[in-house]
């Protein structure tokens, strides 16, 4: 099946100054709050310099996430961006995604679905149609925050010399309780290449431009393609950063990221390794000597701050409200920090992890130290019910 791909240059989802809200369709479940009963406010049809608002293309890869997609595809036209292009590139969904897509076809500038080679080809062809000056993709499984768009282009207006944003994002489970923040950071190459991706793809935006400059994508990467292609953005030039939220990224137990963790930590070992860094031991002769080592480390730590002294400040088990800040969640109610069988001791700041995707969802930890020493303290629920403050 194919829909509405040989048009050029593409329709732009359509502009109103009262904003789209009141013209969508109504959502299959009876819903409220962002995006479906709330909407950015709508921008202003120029800049106020009196030029118009450089275009954004997004992109969305979907593949039977129809459960999710309605929400994914409401966050971006709801944005009330007034130059923008959506292009949503369907593998051949068997479910109601298709379905769901044509619900809302007049306002989306391109829309495929057929088989495809996986989801790394799906977003590198729909950046071939795009013609924004910025672009990105959302998953169909996660979705933009209120005033996402905005928040972006006036970042990257006021660091003009970036070619790459990278802003702060929610990871939220599948019942839209919170797991973790991930914040924005004045990210170089020697810090991504050391301490790995310690922000979220879908709360990223990049110049159409030097993407194609760069190569695009690394076609034969399933996970790390996003990894790869930011190491190689950075190489090049730091990346503008915002601490405000722009996505959420969703971990659900169909999600990729969760049904082949193997394949992720394998291709970032091969990631590493073809920017230099094979293991611990080439880390000094990789950046030059002990003392930048010593700094590319420091600077991974001084990561992690804002999220550790957040950290110890309200529950785990916050609902999502996009419309205000929400916290992150506490350590286990023993005091200890989260052990995995396989991994060992994770660090602070992971243990929160380890509770969401393994533990149940009252925020029970099996792989904290004490109950995988088989010492009391997190089975008794009255503890978890008195150290994890209610929202």
């Amino acid at each position: 099946m194919r829909q509405n791909t040989d048009t050029h240059p593409l329709s732009p989802v359509p502009y109103l100054k009262e904003g789209l809200l009141s013209t969508l369709p109504s959502p299959a479940e009876v819903k409220s709050g962002w995006p479906w009963t709330t909407e950015t406010q709508p921008f202003a049809s120029l800049m106020p310099d009196g030029r118009p608002w450089p275009k954004v293309s997004i992109v969305t890869p979907s593949y039977n996430q129809g459960k999710f997609l309605e929400e994914t595809i409401r966050s971006v036209l709801l944005q009330n961006y007034p130059n923008l292009e959506y292009i949503i590139m369907d593998g051949g969904s068997t479910d109601n995604s298709p379905e769901i897509i044509r619900k809302y076809e007049k306002y989306i500038s391109c829309w495929v679905s057929e088989k495809d080679d996986g989801q790394t080809d799906a977003i590198y062809r729909g950046f071939q149609k795009a013609d924004g000056e910025i672009i990105a993709w959302i998953n169909s499984d996660d979705f933009y925050l209120p005033a996402a768009f905005y928040c972006a282009i006036t970042s990257f207006s006021g660091q003009t010399s970036r070619e790459l944003l990278i802003g702060s994002s929610y990871h939220m489970d599948v019942n839209g309780h919170y797991i973790k923040k991930y914040y924005g950071f004045p990210q170089k190459f020697m810090s991504l290449l050391v301490s790995g991706m310690h922000f979220c793809q879908p709360a990223c935006f990049w110049h159409k431009k030097i993407f194609f400059e760069l190569g695009g994508f690394d076609r034969n990467l399933r996970f790390c393609f996003d990894y790869e292609m930011f190491l190689r953005f950075l190489k090049i030039g730091a990346a503008a950063y915002t601490r405000h939220p722009i996505a959420v990224f969703r971990w659900h137990e169909s999600s990729k990221s969760s049904t082949i963790p193997e394949v992720a930590a394998k291709e970032n070992g091969v990631v590493k390794a073809r920017f230099g860094l094979e293991n611990d031991l080439s880390l000094p002769k990789l950046i030059g000597d002990d003392e930048k080592a010593d700094k590319a480390n420091l600077f991974w730590l001084l990561q992690r701050v804002p999220e550790e002294l957040s950290f110890k400040q309200l529950g785990a088990n916050a609902r999502l409200q996009v419309e205000t800040p929400f916290p992150p969640p506490v350590f286990c109610p023993c005091g200890e920090a989260g052990k995995h069988p396989d991994r060992g001791y994770d660090g602070p700041g992971q243990e929160h992890f380890h509770r969401r995707q393994f533990g149940d969802r009252e925020g029970f930890n099996p792989y904290c130290a004490c109950s995988y020493r088989n010492r009391p303290g997190c089975n008794d629920r009255s503890a978890v019910d008195r150290l994890y403050r209610k929202p």
